[in-house]
């Protein structure tokens, strides 16, 4: 392992993310040789390592030791394993961090077959592992969303393969949860309409445009088709490129069929009765009134009535209570005909036949005439319309039922992910109670915030009906206390139903007084909840039902759509505040800058200046002495001029560096240093610090270049300040910059003692410092790393070598740097 050709790998392996082992066979794997760079990710050095005073195996995490130890003595026993890889595994730090480690082990054999030693390429992977982490809690908060929509929901790649799958969308299709993973879509796509949802879902992959809805034809796992009405939405990353996509779908399979079969259905019952040219009436009671019309034409009677038992809907539609041949119809469940004088009637003939639901009567159709010349019923027609009758009621309340459904379920995938990564959120919401207001058909829906601290709620956010006012401007600043049943409902998490204001109880008599003059009849409400604390909620005026059905399917979804407006107002506040102490701190990072600049300016000033005084009473003195050498008067002016110019030369420097510069720019890198200079060099003289450069030869740099130079002033200062306090003699500060692997790597480090391990996990946090309350404020380093990892897209690395800290920045290669071919 000592030839030149291995010292050279070994030379190339220290400047690489990669660590590289060797470890002999014998029990604690003692350590024969390992990479210099070892120190940048583990804290110890290689000669540690090799000269036995430090055990790998004793670094291993005690939860992951025996695993470790089983995977080598395993793949050691095959003669035929050469390599492996382990598991990623836990190791500490010389300071005690955990590190999680990617190891690669190739098995040295001697001619026996019996192990000689082990070499590894071991690689740092705990930052992926703590993104995995944060990734896996952000996968959790959106699961629930996934597994309790009854909504299909998908994630699919621009490849058109199926990357996630809600429970009701395998459901759906007849597979059972996680089945479809890894599936092409084209593949749960009926083949008669592939070409052309291939076409748009290639539209939508390309970008070229964000959103469509079809109806389509899935292939259920048995072969049968669904039918689902589909909504696919673009998603893009932070880039603004297209991800993937998000595709939601209703399923309205059972709508179709029954839609098919009704069809057929009333293509025979127009044929025999010309009754389905009135079923597409909407008001039930007209379409009933329609069908009582039709059996009197046919039956030839003078009087026709429908009655419908055990109906909540139509209470009017009951049987007269002393009719005995309607009594006796219900109670027998069949035809009871006079064709006579009948009793308990005023007609000559009374014909009345029941419809039967599982035995049970549900509703008569009774006919009757008093002409003294009659034919006899002709019952069979009579029961036939009744049966039709009741099934075309039985139809319009399903299709009313299914298009309620379907209407909800896309209104919620709608707006599910409309709120999804949205920041115009008041647009959002008001578009939302539009939907709503439409769907309840509401003269105006409307949101309300509490503030319970101040006992007060306001109007936010309003939808009003075509030609009804608004009430926005009027509804702020609201007592809680003027109506106190509606808050007691609301904070007991209840749906606020008054489908008559004058039915309101006693107990509600403020809020009775107050929607009357507002003129409003009824009224809904949906309660708010943001961390099982009553924030608010949404309301509809004046909604227009045709019957109480209307609530079996619409008081889910309305709560639904309130969670989901509780959520974005959850998050929209949360970021807001993060937004706010960002601005708050940028703000006082700010002021501290202005802070520092100034006392910079101070140390560039001082000796110029000095040199101006000098020179002016030198003048004085000649002028009173009457000595005065024109000349010399001449020399001492080219002086004064000479640092005016260099006080005015300072002047642009520091203006220049306040400039907001929010493009990107290519500079060379020395350029930013001798502006880092210029602006440091004064102070750093002063203080007795050498800042030393080494850079890449032909350096250049693409990136913000004012926000890269704010944050090297921000860690030199730190270094010069740090060796102020540390170190009394020989203070040096060392940057370096270089390229490697494609990144930008730039390296201060100075000679001041280094940073205490106990608070190394601090120094970036905000107002955290270790100085004086007089000389820091806490946020240069919170700055710098915020500017790094947001605006630089980079990162920031801190850790002790040699004598001192060093802060090492890592900047992508495709907008931060690239070298002067030479």
């Amino acid at each position: 392992m000592t030839s030149p050709r291995n010292q050279k790998i070994f030379e190339i392996l220290n400047h690489s993310p990669v660590m590289v082992f060797v470890w002999d066979n014998k029990p604690g794997w003692p350590v024969l040789l390992v990479t210099e760079n070892v120190s940048q990710y583990l804290g110890y050095e290689a000669r540690e390592f090799v000269e036995g005073e430090v055990a790998y195996e004793q670094l291993l995490h005690p939860e992951d030791r025996k695993r470790v130890e089983n995977e080598v003595r395993q793949n050691s026993a095959d003669p035929s394993v050469e390599s492996f890889f382990h598991e990623p595994y836990r190791i500490r730090d010389r300071f005690g961090n955990v590190r999680w480690i990617q190891d690669m082990t190739r098995i040295i054999r001697g001619a026996d077959k019996k192990v000689e030693r082990y070499e590894g390429v071991v690689l740092d992977i705990t930052d992926r592992k703590e993104m995995e982490q944060r990734l896996k809690l952000s996968e959790e908060m959106f699961r629930k969303i996934y597994e309790n929509l009854s909504v299909g929901l998908a994630q699919v790649s621009l490849d058109f393969t199926i990357m996630e799958a809600n429970d009701a969308y395998h459901r759906m299709l007849g597979y059972e949860p996680g089945e479809l993973r890894g599936v092409s879509l084209w593949e749960i796509t009926d083949k008669q309409v592939l070409r052309k949802n291939k076409t748009l879902q290639e539209n939508l992959a390309r970008g070229d445009r964000e959103h469509f809805r079809l109806q389509k034809r899935f292939l259920h796992k048995n072969g049968d088709t669904v039918y689902g009405i589909l909504d696919a939405n673009l998603i893009r990353d932070a880039q603004g490129k297209p991800s993937y996509f998000l595709g939601s779908v209703v399923d309205i399979t059972q709508q179709h069929r029954a839609q098919e079969l009704n069809r057929l259905q009333t293509w025979r019952a127009e044929a025999l009765l010309g009754l389905e040219q009135d079923s597409g009436l909407q008001d039930e009671k007209a379409f009933l009134k329609r069908c009582k019309t039709l059996a009197t034409e046919l039956t030839k009677s003078s009087y026709g009535a429908l009655h419908l038992l055990h109906d909540p809907f139509h209470k009017g539609y009951r049987p007269p209570a002393g009719n005995s041949l309607c009594a006796k119809a219900v109670e027998t469940g069949k035809a009871v005909v006079c064709n006579q004088q009948c009793t308990d009637t005023e007609f000559e003939r009374f014909a009345t036949v029941p419809v039967l639901q599982q035995d049970e009567v549900v509703m008569l159709l009774c006919a009757g005439n008093k002409a003294e010349e009659y034919d006899e019923f002709d019952v069979e027609t009579l029961q036939l319309i009744a049966n039709t009758a009741y099934r075309l009621l039985h139809k319009k309340r399903s299709d009313r039922f299914l298009q309620l459904r379907l209407e909800y379920e896309e209104i919620i995938s709608s707006i599910s992910s409309k709120f999804v990564g949205v920041y115009d959120l008041d647009e959002r919401i008001e578009e939302t109670l539009g939907k709503l207001g439409h769907l309840t058909r509401s003269d105006r829906a409307y949101m309300f915030l509490i503030d319970a601290r101040r006992g007060e709620m306001y109007n936010t956010h309003e939808w009003c009906a075509h030609g009804v006012p608004s009430q926005k401007q009027q509804l702020q600043n609201l007592s809680v206390h003027d109506f106190p049943w509606w808050l007691e409902h609301l904070e007991k998490n209840r749906t606020i139903f008054i489908p008559r204001v004058e039915a309101l109880p006693a107990e509600a008599e403020s809020e009775k007084r107050i929607l009357r003059q507002q003129k409003i009849s009824s009224c809904l409400a949906y309660p708010l909840y943001s961390k099982a604390h009553l924030i608010g909620f949404i309301g509809f005026d004046n909604f227009r039902m045709d019957d109480e059905r209307w609530l079996i399917q619409g008081e889910e979804f309305l709560k639904v759509a309130a969670e989901i407006i509780a959520n974005a107002l959850d998050r929209f506040r949360f970021e807001k505040q993060l937004h706010q102490k960002d601005e708050m701190l940028i703000a006082q990072s700010r002021h501290a800058a202005m802070g520092e600049m100034i006392s910079m300016i101070a140390h560039q000033w001082r000796q110029p200046l000095s040199v101006i005084g000098m020179g002016a009473n030198n003048v004085l003195a000649d002028i009173e002495l009457e000595s005065l050498d024109p000349e010399q008067l001449a020399q001492m002016m080219r002086d004064i001029l000479r640092q005016t110019q260099y006080l005015s030369q300072t002047i642009d420097d520091f203006r220049d560096f306040f400039k907001p510069k929010k493009q990107i720019e290519t500079m060379e890198f020395k350029q930013l240093c001798k502006e880092l200079y210029s602006i440091m060099g004064k102070s750093l003289e002063h203080s007795d610090v050498t800042l030393r450069l080494q850079l890449e030869k032909g350096l250049l740099i693409t990136t913000y270049s004012r926000e890269l130079l704010q944050v090297l002033i921000n860690i030199v200062k730190n270094a010069k300040e740090a060796l102020l306090q540390n170190r009394k003699a020989n203070r040096q500060i060392r940057l370096r910059a270089y390229i490697r692997s494609g990144q930008l790597h730039i390296v201060i480090c100075d000679n001041g003692g280094g940073i205490d391990p106990a608070i190394r996990e601090q120094i970036y946090d905000p107002y955290f410092t270790t100085k004086d309350e007089n000389i820091g404020t806490g946020l240069g380093l919170y700055m710098s790393r915020s500017i790094v990892e947001k605006h630089l897209k980079g990162s920031i690395e801190t850790y002790n070598l040699d004598e001192g800290a060093c802060f090492e920045l890592i900047l992508p290669a495709d907008q931060s740097s690239r070298s002067i071919p030479h």
